[in-house]
C-alpha cells in the first residue's frame, strides 16, 4: 500500500515518515495535493488542523469501502487522529503503526475498537478477505451486542480474534457462494501489460471488459515490469479498483520466468520492453509460482491471473510500498 503526507503549513518533517516509505506532496496548492493524494493513495496522513482537513477532504469521499484512511496530527506530533478508514482502508493497524514511530496518541473512535472487539471489516482486512459492503454493519452490530461472532470451521486455519469462534452453527462462512453471508478470498494476482500512453480510463475501461466479473474483488496485487509499474496509470489504477499491494519485475526476472512456462512472446514487446513477455510472467512471479486461471486481451492491454500459492493469512498485507519515481517528477 501506499502512504502520503500533506502538511497543512510548511513544517519540518520527522525523519521517520522517510524511513517508513510515506511520501509527502509537496508541490500544488492544498486541493491539488489532496486530489493527488486520494487519486494514488491508500492512506493519507495530514498535519495541522483536523477543522481544516475535514472541510478539505469533504467533496473527496465518496464510499467507506473504498475511501483511503484519513490521519490528523497536531503540529508537535502529540496526537494522531484517525478521521476515517479505520478498518477496511487499514487505518487502525497504520495509526498503531505511525504512533509507536512517533511515540503519539492514538485516537481513534470505532465502536468495536473501543470496545476492545475485532471488527468484521478488520479481520477481512488482516486476512485479505472480501466482504461485501451490506453485511458490515448488522454483523459488526451483531459483535458489539454479543461479544462474539460464531464463524464456520474453514476458518481453523486463520488466527482467529477473541471474538470469534469456531462454531457448528456459524453465522460467517468462507468462499461459499451459496451462504448469505461469506467472505472470499483476495487469493489472485493480476498480470497486466499495456500500450505506451495508455490513460488509466482507458486501462480501467479494458479491465472490466476483459475479466470477468468473478474475480474483480478477489485479486490480492497487480504486477508488471518496471517500466509500466512506474507510471502513474498503473498505480491510479490500482486506486481505482481499490487494490492496496503491487510488484514490478526487471525484464531480466520475466524472461527467466518466461522461458520456465515455455512463454514464445513476440517481437513487439520484446522491443518495446526486452523482455519475452509481460503480462503473464509478472502473474507467475507476483503469484509466487501459482496457477493460471485467466488470460485475456483487449485492445490496448493483456491481463493474466494466477492464483497465489502461498497461504493468504501469511501474506503482509500492511506493507508500505515506495512510490515510483514518476511521482517526484
Amino acid at each position: 500500500m501506499k502512504i502520503c503526507l500533506i502538511s497543512i503549513r510548511k513544517i519540518k518533517i520527522p525523519r521517520f515518515f522517510n524511513e517508513l516509505n510515506i511520501f509527502e506532496i509537496k508541490k500544488g496548492s492544498l486541493k491539488e495535493k489532496i486530489k493527488m493524494a486520494f487519486d494514488f493513495f491508500d492512506s493519507i496522513i495530514f498535519i495541522g488542523s483536523s477543522g481544516i482537513v475535514v472541510r478539505m477532504i469533504s467533496d473527496f469521499l465518496k464510499d467507506k469501502t473504498t475511501d483511503p484512511s484519513i490521519f490528523v496530527y497536531d503540529e508537535k506530533f502529540k496526537n494522531l487522529t484517525l478521521l476515517c478508514g479505520s478498518h477496511m482502508a487499514g487505518g487502525h493497524r497504520i495509526g498503531e503503526l505511525l504512533s509507536i514511530n512517533s511515540n503519539s496518541n492514538f485516537v481513534y473512535t470505532t465502536s468495536t475498537d473501543i470496545n476492545g472487539l475485532t471488527g468484521l471489516d478488520l479481520f477481512c482486512r488482516d486476512n485479505n478477505l472480501f466482504v461485501e459492503k451490506k453485511h458490515i454493519l448488522y454483523i459488526n452490530n451483531y459483535i458489539l451486542n454479543n461479544q462474539y461472532l460464531p464463524v464456520s470451521k474453514d476458518f481453523k486455519n486463520f488466527y482467529i480474534p477473541k471474538n470469534f469462534k469456531i462454531s457448528e452453527n456459524p453465522i460467517i462462512y468462507l468462499d461459499r457462494e451459496d451462504k448469505n453471508i461469506s467472505l472470499f478470498s483476495k487469493k489472485y494476482t493480476l498480470g497486466i501489460g499495456f500500450h505506451k500512453n495508455t490513460d488509466f480510463k482507458t486501462l480501467n475501461k479494458e479491465f472490466h471488459e476483459t475479466v470477468p466479473k468473478y474475480f474483480l474483488n478477489r485479486i490480492n496485487n497487480v504486477a508488471s515490469i518496471e517500466k509500466k509499474w512506474n507510471t502513474k496509470t498503473f498505480h491510479r489504477f490500482l486506486r481505482l479498483n481499490n487494490i492496496y499491494n503491487s510488484n514490478s519485475f526487471t525484464s531480466n526476472s520475466l524472461n527467466k520466468a518466461a522461458r520456465f512456462l515455455n512463454i514464445k512472446g513476440n517481437e513487439y514487446v520484446k522491443r518495446a520492453t526486452n523482455a519475452i513477455a509481460v503480462s503473464e510472467p509478472s502473474a507467475f512471479l507476483g503469484s509466487f509460482n501459482g496457477n493460471k486461471v485467466f488470460e485475456g486481451k483487449n485492445n490496448n492491454s493483456k491481463f493474466v491471473i494466477y492464483e497465489i500459492s502461498a497461504p493468504l493469512w501469511r501474506l503482509n498485507n500492511y506493507k508500505i510500498e515506495e512510490v515510483p519515481e514518476v511521482f517526484y517528477e
